[in-house]
C-alpha cells in the first residue's frame, strides 16, 4: 500500500487525481577473492528508484480508498574476472535485486466499506462554514 488511507464522508461520488510517490529499493552483493585461496570480502550497496505518478480515483459516499502498488523488479547474477597489474587475478562474484528498467510498476485503486470508528468520525460535528462577506452576524 502507497500513501494515505482516504475517506469519502460526503454525500458524492469523488473523481479526482491522486499524487503517489512509489519508492522502489534496489541491492547489489558483491563477493570478491584472489584466485580461490583468499579470503573472500564482501560488499554491497542499495539504492532507491523514485516514481512520482497521478492515480485516478473514483470513490463512492461511504467508501475509503488506498493505492497498491504491484513494484516492477529484476534479478541476476554475473561473474566477473579481472587481472591487476601484477597479474594476480580477482573474481568477484554479484547478485543484483532492483527495480525493473524495461518494466512498469502496476498502480491499483482500491476501494472498501467504512469501519465502524470511520463511520463515527464522518458523523461527528463538523466546524459551520464561515458566513459570507457582508453578512450580518446577528
Amino acid at each position: 500500500m502507497e500513501g494515505d488511507v482516504f475517506v469519502n464522508c460526503t454525500r458524492n461520488r469523488l473523481d479526482r487525481k491522486r499524487p503517489v510517490h512509489i519508492a522502489t529499493p534496489g541491492r547489489a552483493d558483491f563477493a570478491t577473492g584472489d584466485g580461490g585461496d583468499a579470503v573472500r570480502r564482501p560488499t554491497s550497496f542499495t539504492w532507491t528508484k523514485d516514481t512520482y505518478e497521478d492515480v485516478p480515483e473514483r470513490i463512492t459516499p461511504g467508501e475509503v480508498s488506498w493505492v497498491e502498488v504491484q513494484r516492477a523488479t529484476e534479478s541476476g547474477n554475473a561473474t566477473f574476472t579481472v587481472r591487476d597489474e601484477k597479474g594476480h587475478e580477482q573474481t568477484l562474484a554479484g547478485t543484483f535485486d532492483g527495480p525493473a528498467t524495461g518494466l512498469s510498476d502496476r498502480l491499483f485503486q482500491r476501494t472498501g466499506p467504512m469501519t465502524a470508528a470511520e463511520k463515527q468520525r464522518c458523523s461527528g460535528t463538523r466546524p459551520l462554514a464561515p458566513a459570507p462577506l457582508g453578512a450580518d452576524a446577528s
